[in-house]
């Protein structure tokens, strides 16, 4: 099967975020899944900086995968599942039903992550910053979590539009607060000033970049709904 697949710079940028045990534990998920052990959408981490890493170079190593199966004409769910009905095939006959059935029930599980709607929108905001700024300090997401839960909660946003402010920030019309809004609590505090940028936009209308996003995640032709 595959004997080589390359380690890019972005993913040792996404490694400086963790420490030594965790940074092992990626490189060996990386491993597996690039020698194809492992299916990408069955690996699982416990912490929330290893799974905010993967997240970041997820992508990647999909796009490397499919370049690969894509050239040697391999369906990349069949390979897969082919390594794990090897795995099992030393295992008696009469318990390999329940084994099977085991394994199954235990990659659906893993690959669930229960997150609250403000560690989302914390993620997703650490993920935009990261690659506009690959080596910004390694930020306590739980602070931000905290935060952000703060505007969820006592301010009444919602996750649609904290994550569509968010996209507006990296828009044209909004990249002015890209080096403003660095953490969850400057999301949360500028929040009322940038949506009001974003709903009263000269050019705001459906051919703009702003009235897409407001579209798209909770807001009326150009208003709350």
């Amino acid at each position: 099967m595959k004997k080589a697949f390359p380690f890019y710079r972005s993913y040792y940028d996404q490694l400086q975020y963790l420490e030594d045990t965790q940074i092992a534990i990626m490189v060996v998920n990386i491993c597996k899944v690039q020698f194809f052990e492992l299916h990408i959408d069955h690996v699982y981490f416990e912490d929330k900086m290893t799974k905010l890493a993967w997240a970041g170079i997820k992508h990647s190593i999909q796009k490397s995968i499919d370049g690969y199966c894509s050239k040697l004409g391999i369906d990349y769910d069949i390979a897969l599942a082919k390594v794990v009905d090897k795995g099992l095939g030393n295992k008696k006959k009469n318990k390999d039903n329940e084994e099977v059935k085991d394994e199954e029930k235990s990659l659906a599980i893993s690959t669930v992550e229960i997150e609250s709607d403000a560690l989302k929108v914390a993620t997703y905001l650490l993920q935009k910053i990261l690659l506009n700024k690959p080596n910004f300090k390694k930020p306590d997401i739980k602070v931000w979590e905290k935060d952000i839960s703060k505007a969820i909660k006592l301010d009444r946003r919602t996750i649609e539009q904290l994550i569509g402010c968010i996209d507006w920030i990296y828009s044209l019309e909004g990249n002015f607060w890209i080096p403003i809004i660095l953490s969850g609590k400057k999301l949360r505090e500028k929040f009322d000033v940038m949506e009001s940028q974003m709903m009263n936009h000269p050019k705001n209308n459906r051919r703009n970049k702003t009235a897409q996003i407001l579209e798209r995640k909770g807001y009326g032709n150009g208003r709350k709904s």
